[in-house]
């Protein structure tokens, strides 16, 4: 994008000079004019523009070709250059409407040079181009319609008689019949140089070709009639202007030619009001321009040698730019031998009014020039850019004294919105364009911004290197109804989005049905407060239609034919149904923000080359919604993280802290939900696919109640309708679910227990149940699973018709922190050795610890080399109480309850284990059903130890009915570490003595 600043440095600069030096009067042809040069003019958008630039360095100026213009019928223009990219030139194509303002902007590109060199509007609104491919090429036409998308594109018929001959078309007529005529030069193998005219029938098929060995080169015409005018230079006397007229079925009715050899060909025609024809050249070595007036037949009515500049002005290099003026007389323009542009305006008797300069330090010059009411347009190529060496197209729109147009002027609301646009539209936005934005103001206030050849970066990784052409991007900013409050912006994007590939063809084309984007910006915070998008028939081509598939295919090139099945179902598109965005910012009574943000997308589906869908999403959304956020300190944030240097790992991480001690300040709350619906896509191997019903992500942050610097965190991971066959496996599951909540996580402290491990190495683990109750106070976790069935080779199957384990530690930070644990499980099969057929169908526990040593029994397992002694013996450094709120065990044949309390004391040695105690309730539900049922699941080597057992818990229990008619247990126990032992008030002490004893009854 063309620097502003420098853009008005400049404006300002020449219209200082313009004012110190007085404007060329009037005089007849052949009086003296001033002979001090006049200034250069040089301003910046409106009156001189800009477009692309980037020609290399190896591409000379003589060789850069022109910039052509065209009137359309509407009133408005186009305009149409070359430009150097990776694979050749590539073309440039602009159109305007009838205020100068852009209505869409183009570029086509390919593997060859695309150097357009004329250009011509068509009844329809579309536009035809001419040009050159480069040598031993024919030359190339197009037709693009109204919006600007390609009709066709060819090459001319080959000239059979003359191989390896290149074709330059230079000049190109159209008419209302829809019959065109392209001129130009062929330069034949052995060096011969002939004139060419070719015609061009309005449907794009090749018509007639015609050497014209009479004449050198062939540049420019104009309509005749049935026919046309061409003119160029002569084949002999070599270099003297030849004028012609044609027929429209290729034949000549009669040629001329003027001048001596060297006098230079005709570079431009016009016919005059009067019927006549105006002949414009100069010698073939530069020089003073000469004018002929000639009648419908050639022959000559007057001769003039204009006067264009004093002894010590820059002598003429080139007039390549003829236009009629509004009064009968005409504009004049070229480049100088000194490489700057000049314009002339001349009366109609061919006298020159005045002559001015144009361009800034660099080369520039004008190469066509076309009348607008009150002045002139005049395109070419200029150098005097920001970078240096860098042509890009140049267009000045210029008024009858040849003054370059002002921007109307813009009210100061007006003034301020356009400079948040511009540093919206900066380097971080990942938006580029090949000109400068245009705005105008309208009496209502509301303001229309324009930014041609507007191009999106990528900016990720994966993305080095594409870039997405978005042609003229179009805003529309209305401002507020009540005069203060944002401004709501409608965004208008193209239908068809082209991805280039590499600079030499198009890798991918984007086309949107429906594309809705609006958005509302805040001009007193800068911040945008809402954006709302809808896009609907949306479809990505990986193997678009290539724009210049004519081109292709004359030339015989394009992308190699992969071998048969070898691309078979490789990706060739995506299609989107719908997709909608709509967020939203408010701020509070204190000056933070909230909002919301909202995600929707509707049947996406891949396709490859023949049309077969390759996988289909039904739906994907995304919901968050945001309270209570510094904004502004959260953008001052970004910035400190952005410029965040490394440092050696203590200094490093006080400057993180403090970064997430600003953060967690900054922010407020937030929570989400991401969905994922009916996922449907084939794997790589035979027969192997993926479904998918439903994927869901879930979470919520938010602060303690009056704690800042902590975070309560929620998250919600859930599965539905899963099947998925690879490899030969097959897995299916009907639901999966995942909730993890962590209660009061202090990441600030987490930050500074790091940095106290750094500068405590020492420390080590032991230094952790300092921290834990500082950085955690609470978790919880939940897995859930239902329907899951899996089929692996030479496996036996698996299936789980339900699966629950629920975990949660609460209280780290208190003196009685909580326990919870829940186990619940039905139908699980082909995990017999893990789940026995007695196993417990539900656990549920739910304890209160007090003084249990959490922090340091984690510390313990952390070490390098655990010890289980030293966890045991962390149990008797203080007094131990666990309250058994509740156990309940439901088992597949009976259950098991039991309520109690466990003690442990502080040794009375020291290196003494700790001394416990336990007090309990227990119910045990249907014990024989129970033994059976672990009877016929166990070997015959237990099923005696089991027996004793069932035979000692009916000789120690109270047995009673229980409410659901089965039979029913219960024991009080009270037992303790010295081996005492109390069931229902017996002391079963000796008892279990003897059982422990070598050769006891029990010991087996």
């Amino acid at each position: 994008m063309y620097p502003i600043r420098a853009t008005l440095g400049g404006w300002l600069i020449g219209l200082a000079l313009m004012a110190l030096a007085p404007h060329v009067a009037a005089a007849p042809a052949g009086s003296g004019l001033e002979s001090t040069p006049p200034p250069r003019t040089w301003s910046g958008s409106p009156g001189m523009r800009l477009f692309g630039g980037g020609l290399q360095d190896t591409v000379s100026w003589d060789e850069a070709g022109p910039s052509v213009l065209t009137a359309m019928a509407d009133g408005g223009y186009a305009l149409a250059a070359s430009l150097p990219g990776p694979g050749g030139r590539q073309a440039r194509i602009a159109r305007h409407d009838p205020q100068g303002l852009p209505v869409w902007t183009q570029i086509l590109a390919g593997p060859f040079d695309l150097q357009v060199q004329a250009l011509g509007s068509l009844p329809d609104g579309g536009l035809l181009l001419a040009g050159n491919l480069g040598p031993a090429r024919p030359g190339f036409l197009m037709a693009l319609d109204a919006a600007g998308e390609t009709l066709w594109s060819r090459t001319l018929p080959l000239d059979e008689a003359h191989p390896g001959s290149t074709d330059h078309l230079l000049g190109l007529a159209t008419g209302t019949s829809g019959l065109g005529l392209a001129v130009g030069q062929t330069r034949r193998a052995d060096g011969t140089q002939v004139g060419l005219l070719a015609a061009v029938p309005a449907e794009g098929a090749p018509g007639w070709r015609l050497a014209v060995t009479e004449a050198r080169s062939v540049q420019t015409l104009i309509r005749d009639g049935d026919g046309w005018l061409v003119a160029g230079a002569s084949a002999a006397p070599a270099q003297a202007a030849w004028l012609a007229r044609v027929d429209a079925m290729g034949r000549i009715d009669w040629q001329r030619t003027y001048g001596p050899a060297g006098g230079g060909g005709v570079t431009a025609l016009a016919r005059l009001a009067d019927g006549a024809v105006l002949l414009a050249g100069h010698p073939a070595e530069g020089g003073e321009v000469w004018l002929r007036r000639v009648d419908g037949r050639g022959e000559i009515l007057a001769e003039q040698q204009p006067r264009l500049g004093g002894d010590s002005l820059p002598p003429v290099r080139s007039l390549l730019g003829l236009a009629l003026a509004e009064d009968g007389g005409y504009w004049l323009g070229g480049e100088t031998r000194d490489g700057d542009a000049w314009l002339a305006r001349l009366n109609p008797a061919g006298e020159t009014l005045w002559v001015r300069h144009y361009g800034g330090e660099g080369a520039d010059r004008f190469t066509a020039l076309l009348p607008r009411p009150g002045g002139v347009l005049a395109a070419g190529l200029s150098a005097s850019g920001p970078g240096p060496g860098a042509p890009g197209l140049w267009l000045a729109t210029l008024d009858a004294q040849g003054d370059p147009g002002v921007s109307p002027p813009l009210s100061d609301r007006a003034a301020r919105i356009l400079a948040l646009v511009r540093q919206g539209l900066g380097p971080e936005s990942g938006l580029a364009a090949g000109g400068e934005l245009e705005v105008r103001e309208a009496a209502d206030g509301t303001l229309k911004f324009w930014l041609p050849f507007a191009r999106l970066d990528g900016t990720s990784d994966d993305a080095e290197g594409q870039a997405l052409e978005l042609g003229t991007l179009a805003l529309r900013a209305s401002p507020p109804e009540t005069g203060t409050g944002p401004w709501r912006f409608q965004v208008e994007v193209p239908a068809s989005l082209w991805l280039p590939g590499d600079g030499v063809g198009d890798a991918a084309r984007l086309t949107l049905a429906r594309r809705d984007l609006a958005l509302e910006l805040d001009p007193d915070s800068g911040l945008t407060t809402a954006i709302d998008l809808q896009l609907a028939g949306v479809e990505l081509r990986l193997d678009p239609p290539d724009r210049l598939a004519g081109l292709y295919q004359s030339l015989g090139i394009g992308a190699a034919t992969p071998p048969a099945g070898a691309e078979a179902s490789a990706l060739a598109s995506l299609g989107l149904g719908e997709f909608t965005l709509a967020v939203r910012l408010t701020p509070d009574a204190t000056g933070r923000w909230g909002g919301s943000l909202r995600l929707r997308l509707a049947d996406l589906a891949g396709r490859d080359a023949q049309g077969q869908e390759l996988g289909h999403l039904g739906g994907w959304r995304l919901e968050a919604d945001y309270a209570d956020m510094d904004l502004d300190t959260l953008d001052a944030l970004s910035g400190r993280l952005e410029a965040l240097q490394l440092h050696e790992p203590v200094q490093l991480l006080e400057e993180v802290g403090a970064l997430v001690e600003a953060y967690l300040r900054a922010s407020g709350q937030a929570r989400g939900e991401w969905l994922l619906t009916d996922l449907a896509m084939p794997l790589e191997g035979v027969g192997d696919y993926l479904r998918l019903g439903e994927f869901g992500l879930a979470g919520s942050v938010a602060p303690p109640l009056g704690q800042p610097l902590a975070r309560d965190l929620r998250l919600q991971y859930h599965l539905k309708g899963l099947d998925l066959m690879a490899e030969g496996s097959q897995v299916a599951q009907e639901e999966a679910r995942v909730e993890i909540g962590i209660e009061r996580l202090a990441l600030a402290n987490l930050v500074e227990a790091v940095l106290f491990a750094l500068q405590n190495p020492a420390a080590g683990p032991a230094a952790l149940p300092e921290w834990l109750p500082r950085i955690l106070v609470g978790l919880e976790v939940t897995l859930a699973t239902t329907g899951f069935r899996a089929t692996l080779p030479e496996e036996p199957p698996l299936a789980i018709a339900g699966l629950k384990l629920h975990l949660a530690l609460k209280g780290l930070d208190s003196p009685l922190p909580l326990l919870a644990f829940v186990y619940a499980q039905e139908g699980v099969s082909g995990l017999e050795s893990v789940l026995p057929p007695w196993a417990p169908r539900t656990v549920n526990l739910d304890l209160a610890l007090s003084g249990l040593p959490l922090a340091e029994l984690l510390a313990v397992s952390l070490a390098e080399a655990p010890d289980p002694l030293a966890a045991l013996a962390l149990l008797g450094t203080r007094p131990i109480q666990l309250d058994i709120k509740d156990l309940k065990v439901a088992l597949p044949a009976g259950g098991l309850w039991l309520r109690g309390q466990a003690l442990t004391q502080v040794p009375a040695r020291p290196q003494a284990l700790p001394e416990g105690s336990l007090t309990a309730n227990i119910e045990l539900r249907n014990l024989d059903a129970l033994a059976r049922l672990m009877d016929e699941a166990a070997d015959p080597a237990e099923r005696e130890n089991l027996a004793a057992l069932v035979a000692f818990l009916r000789l120690v229990g109270v047995e009673r009915p229980d409410a659901e008619g089965g039979q029913l247990l219960t024991f009080a126990l009270e037992a303790n570490s010295r081996g005492e032992v109390v069931v229902n008030g017996k002391d079963l002490t000796p008892l279990l003595n003897n059982a422990a004893s070598p050769g006891g009854g029990m010991s087996r």
